[in-house]
């Protein structure tokens, strides 16, 4: 998809691996969006710290097979790297695995080379400047220089690089000691150790593997000494290639301790099946996002602060030359590894002496002549690590993530203001998104990343423009999110993970929102009988609300309709008594005027504090419409609509509207005070006919549908999107679905069939009647076309029973099973794109303690906040339903 970029620009800060490749593939998969400026003081793009090594002996530490900064062309950087003249130069470059290692300014090399086109042609421009001040001006980022040049831009991605590290509080009394190394990256610090110098690392990660990689490489053979407050050091690759082994995502835990323990339990499984441990840490690598997303925020700073050191030395593993040199040391005495901590340093003529604690066992003096700090970057002094980052966070527009591990950012990684709103404007790319995506130090993840952040600017970019030209309403607030694909060692050679398969999988691993019903005309245990009724009672509607409050539901759906209450006031009783409950209420454009509804409107989002969602509803029963005096025929309804909008909008966005319409006329309308939610509440829409589609696609922020079949749920999706596409504009999507879950498959089935046990074939054909005379809604002809009014033909997908509607109009399916069986199959409708459930059960108080202690856990949802647990689940009340009251025939959205 290209937009069109003029006057709009892209300022990515940061020309490393992240930076560089943010900028290529915004360019590569959206054109010329417009002014794209990287800046990035290095004359070489793309390297980075990492990959600007000059010293030959630093190696990259997975296969050139699986490192490209495409994950389109996983075998990009294999070609590259197979006719540089270096690597040809190069006697050692292959491992004992088989597999190309070149240094790791080989592949800076090729980064650039890949940018290099882009830089030359103008499409990048490549500013050789530290950035010293960022600054918010309205809608825009002012970005000055170290030379005083500023620039303005629409869109800002961070991708600088990882903090210096901090050095241990003992050795800052040498600091400025010439024999100290606190900055390991500089080839000239180490080459200038003589050969029979003792040292003492301090660090034992990756670092400190390359560091002895080098020492070897000038000549150096005094005595190591490699200190870490567990002794624990980089390890290897497998010698054969594995398949992952474990399954971690399935029933993620929800603790570090669990978490633990399903690793231990793998690792035992493995050594069963005769895999290494590398087959496991594949396996969590592989299911990274999930596990972490399942952790609380509590619980992942444990993990990051107990259990980091040993996922790093497992998970980021040495090139197997770099592995040698290491065993070599080892075996030959000139390296020791010890769980030790510096306590003091005294400087002496020749260097230093060093106190240490060694982890249980006292602790021990040693002389060295030099001291190389490897301890890895600070990420908690991220903010304070440059000035325009620390502006920025006094500003409010950052804070450091709370797991410590980098800067705050949502699940579509736009950074996270002060006040914990999300800002699609300020981007985190790379690393720096770590704390909230749980793996992103790998190229492979940081390269999917850099495609998601890419793809999400071209999306706000184009929001950007539109917005400015009034032309149409800001995108939905809950955008696709990222997830890695990066799959097994075996597979990720040969697999590309196309950017297509990042989207259309990854709503799949963020949590549902997921809304309840207020069955506003009544509700029942079974489906078209009177038998167990409960009248529609505003007492009865507060207690679903109170209770759907507490259990974790995001917001209910209030119909509309002669059967029901009316929704705005019944929303605004309700509103009294919940606290965080939010509301999608319906509006039908022509029962009342635009001016009208937007005063219903403002009023409620502010009575409620900001908790309106709105509902369109243009379709339905022609018998009501007519009653409620709309007699349009079924495309010039939405013709209507449309143009009901255009005042609806502009009253609320701008509190004045003026419109000679077709079928409206608004003359200098006006609205006195405002909605809380700017620009207005968000805005939900379902409607299956090509002239729904067409005008949800210029208005609407959620799309709905109907629980149809998977496959023809994907069908609708794309044809919404292509519609919005041709707009300029971007929708989500939600789907209306009845639940029936029980411990187990069986149980709920069997609650299926007592949900229409009392239902007769006359009462169906009856209600089939009515809906084949009273509705020109292709939605509605789609549900019945799902069960054609029969009871043996029910399953019309699994786990998709449709037997509500043989009485129901609407949503007419539920998903029915045990908890994993529904959770799988909401996983195949967040595949497609689906992000929202508007849910509901009969009766509805009942099934609502039941979706949410049942399912919630397993859709990774938080369940009750409170934890009150049901003791309905003791009582034989539950069963299905149907709406009560003298009316067999149920009504509803």
């Amino acid at each position: 998809m290209t937009f069109s970029g003029k006057g709009k620009t892209v300022a990515v800060i940061g020309g490393g691996f992240s930076g560089a490749a943010v900028a290529l593939h915004l360019l590569r998969r959206h054109g010329q969006v417009g002014r794209i400026i990287l800046f990035e003081p290095s004359a070489r793009l793309g390297a980075g710290l990492a990959y600007g090594a000059r010293d030959p002996a630093h190696r990259i530490n997975v296969p050139a097979s699986r490192m490209s900064i495409d994950p389109a062309d996983p075998d990009s950087f294999q070609r590259f790297a197979a006719s540089d003249a270096s690597v040809l130069a190069d006697p050692d470059v292959v491992g004992t695995d088989g597999e190309l290692y070149p240094s790791r300014a080989v592949f800076g090399a090729y980064v650039a080379s890949e940018l290099q086109p882009h830089i030359a042609g103008g499409a990048i421009e490549h500013r050789r400047a530290l950035v010293v001040s960022v600054l918010r001006e309205a809608e825009s980022w002012r970005i000055t220089d170290e030379h005083g040049a500023s620039w303005t831009a629409d869109i800002l991605v961070l991708a600088t690089t990882h903090p210096m590290p901090k050095l241990p509080a003992p050795l800052r009394a040498v600091a400025d000691h010439p024999h100290l190394v606190a900055d390991a990256s500089k080839v000239e610090a180490i080459s200038g150790i003589e050969p029979d110098d003792r040292v003492l690392i301090v660090g034992n990660g990756l670092t400190s593997a390359d560091v002895i990689a080098s020492l070897s490489r000038f000549g150096h053979r005094g005595s190591i000494v490699a200190i870490s407050r567990r002794g624990l050091r980089s390890r290897g690759h497998a010698p054969v290639s594995q398949d992952p082994h474990g399954d971690f995502s399935t029933q993620p835990a929800k603790t570090a301790s669990e978490l633990l323990r399903h690793i231990r339990v793998a690792l035992r499984t493995a050594d069963a099946a005769n895999l290494s441990w590398h087959a496991v840490i594949d396996a969590v690598r592989a299911q990274a996002l999930t596990i972490w997303q399942a952790l609380p925020v509590l619980e992942r700073r444990r993990l990051a602060r107990h259990a980091r050191p040993y996922w790093d030395v497992h998970r980021f593993r040495i090139a197997p030359q770099v592995e040698q040199v290491v065993e070599t040391a080892l075996a030959t005495d000139q390296l020791r590894i010890l769980a030790a901590a510096v306590t003091d340093v005294e400087a002496n003529d020749r260097g230093f002496r060093v106190h240490l604690r060694i982890r249980g066992k006292g602790h021990l003096e040693v002389d060295v002549d030099r001291i190389v700090v490897t301890t890895g970057p600070a990420h908690d002094t991220i903010l304070n690590s440059q000035p325009f980052l620390r502006d920025l966070a006094q500003a409010g527009h950052l804070q450091l993530c709370p797991t410590g591990l980098g800067i705050a950012c949502d699940l579509a990684s736009r950074a996270i203001r002060a006040d914990g709103t999300a800002d699609p404007s300020l981007l985190i790319a790379g690393p720096l998104a770590r704390g909230t995506f749980g793996e992103l130090m790998g190229l492979p993840q940081v390269a999917e990343h850099a495609v998601f952040v890419a793809d999400h600017v071209a999306e706000t970019l184009a929001a950007v423009a539109q917005r400015r030209s009034g032309s149409v309403n800001p995108p939905p607030s809950q955008p696709d999110q990222f997830v890695s694909l990066s799959s097994d060692a075996s597979q990720v050679r040969r697999a590309p993970s196309p950017s297509a398969r990042i989207f259309n999988m990854a709503a799949a691993d963020k949590p549902l929102d997921f809304l309840w019903f207020i069955p506003s005309s009544g509700d029942g245990a079974y489906l078209g009988s009177d038998e167990l009724a409960r009248p529609a009672d505003p007492g009865y509607f507060r207690e679903i609300a109170r209770a759907v409050d507490r259990l974790g539901y995001s917001g209910v759906l209030i119909p509309t309709g002669v059967a029901c209450e009316e929704s705005f006031i019944l929303a605004a009783d309700l509103a009294a008594h919940t606290e965080q409950l939010k509301f999608l209420v319906a509006i039908r454009p022509g029962v009342a005027s635009p001016a009208y509804y937007a005063r219903l409107t403002s009023t409620l989002d502010r009575v409620s504090n900001g908790r309106l969602l709105l509902n369109i509803v243009v379709g339905g029963s022609a018998q009501e419409l007519a009653g409620d005096g709309i007699f349009l025929p079924h495309d010039e309804r939405y013709a209507h609509a449309d143009e009901f909008f255009q005042v609806f909008n502009g009253l609320i966005e701008n509190g004045k509207a003026h419109l000679d319409g077709k079928y409206i006329q608004a003359h200098n309308a006006e609205l006195g005070l405002p909605p809380v939610q700017s620009p207005r509440p968000p805005i939900y829409f379902g409607g299956s006919s090509d002239a729904a589609i067409d005008f949800s696609a210029g208005i609407i922020d959620k799309y709905l549908t109907w629980g149809e079949p998977p496959a023809q749920v994907a069908e609708k999706v794309e044809k919404v999107k292509r519609a919005a596409a041709a707009k300029g504009r971007q929708v989500s999507f939600g789907i209306r679905l009845h639940f029936i879950v029980r411990e187990t498959d069986e149980e709920a089935w069997a609650a299926a069939d007592r949900l229409i046990s009392r239902l007769s074939d006359e009462t169906i054909a009856a209600a089939q009647e009515v809906f084949a005379k009273n509705s020109d809604s292709v939605g509605q002809a789609r549900m019945v076309a799902l069960h054609q009014g029969r009871r043996d033909k029910l399953e019309v997908s699994p786990n998709l029973w449709a037997g509500i509607g043989l009485v129901r109009s609407g949503a007419g399916t539920a998903l029915v099973g045990s908890p994993k069986t529904i959770a799988a199959r909401l996983r195949e409708y967040q595949e497609i794109g689906i992000d929202t459930v508007i849910a509901s059960g009969y009766p509805h108080l009942e099934e609502a303690y039941r979706v949410s202690e049942l399912l919630f856990p397993e859709i990774g949802l938080a369940g009750p906040r409170n934890q009150i647990r049901s003791s309905f689940g003791k009582r034989q009340v539950f069963g299905g339903g149907g709406h009560g009251g003298n009316v067999r025939v149920a009504s509803g959205s």
